[in-house]
């Protein structure tokens, strides 16, 4: 699995604000939207370990949860 980029990390420890989102805090469907949006991946795969092919947002428990 390829580590995530720095920037990657930074949008993540950062506050959506600083990127002029109108939302205060990141949860994972923003989060996917934003780096899709930003182009830093191509899709977003719930399959897949983080990382991996896409790169998932989120694992099993979340899915059937129904947060995304």
């Amino acid at each position: 699995m390829p580590p995530l980029s720095r920037v990657q990390v930074e949008i993540v420890k950062a506050k959506p604000a600083e990127h002029d989102l109108p939302i205060s805090t990141w949860n994972l469907a923003r989060l996917a939207d934003f780096l899709v949006g930003e182009g830093m991946v191509d899709n977003i795969s719930q399959g897949a370990p983080i990382g991996g092919p896409g790169v998932s947002c989120a694992g099993p428990a979340a899915r059937t949860a129904g947060r995304l």
